[in-house]
């Protein structure tokens, strides 16, 4: 009787032993799995960052080619100053606003003989002429000192904005040399500079339409 209990508990030992084996394989397998996945490579975290710069730099990004407009102002010494906080992005027809500020720059409206619009790609050496065949703007709106007073347009006619040298410079709409496109910016024959009967502005604020707009292939 001793013998045969000897005998199941020895058997029931080995059970317990196998199965207690069999779970400690299953164990590391499973850990192993858990392990198995690779970190990413320092190349994959850069691939990852630059698309996430790309996104948060450019958003959608905008195809074919594009004319960067933007006030110029120069004054009657000669000084030559670009509106770069406001630089216009145009790809096709359309009516835009832009301002140009005295505070952001330093300038002095009183010293002011041409306010105009030119290509800031060529204004900033990028490139030596307009990448346009054709490029036609209107004057339809000018204030001044944020919208407070609207001066008085003499012409509603499209001109032509680029000039001999193959540039988009439109000369207005303020232009001391050969007349303006409003009636408070008379021109001082003396020194080309501006006379502003409606009082020395703070900003000028102007919208444009612009129109025949063609690229060069």
């Amino acid at each position: 009787m001793k013998k045969r209990f000897l005998a199941v508990m020895l058997t029931l030992s080995m059970g317990a032993a196998l199965l207690t084996g069999c779970g400690s394989d299953k164990k590391e397998e499973t850990k192993a799995a858990s392990t198995s996945t690779p970190a990413p490579t320092e190349e994959a975290k850069d691939d990852d960052a630059d698309k996430t710069d790309d996104a948060d730099d450019n958003g959608t990004t905008a195809d074919g080619p594009v004319l960067r407009l933007a006030l110029n102002f120069y004054d009657i010494n000669g000084l030559n100053t670009e509106n770069e906080n406001d630089v216009i992005e145009i790809t096709e027809d359309g009516t835009y606003t832009t301002e140009l500020k005295a505070s952001d720059y330093g300038i002095d409206f009183a010293d002011c003989s041409t306010i105009y619009f030119k290509d800031a790609d060529v204004t900033e050496g990028l490139v030596a002429t307009s990448a346009v065949t054709s490029c036609e703007i209107r004057y339809d709106k000018v204030t001044i000192n944020g919208g407070e007073t609207e001066l008085t347009l003499n012409t509603d006619e499209f001109v032509n904005a680029i000039n001999s040298s193959s540039i988009v410079d439109s000369g207005k709409p303020i232009n001391g040399w050969d007349g303006s496109v409003v009636d408070e910016a008379v021109s001082i024959d003396s020194n080309h500079g501006i006379d502003w009967t409606c009082g020395v502005p703070e900003s000028i604020e102007v919208t444009f339409t612009i129109q025949n707009l063609v690229f060069a292939e």
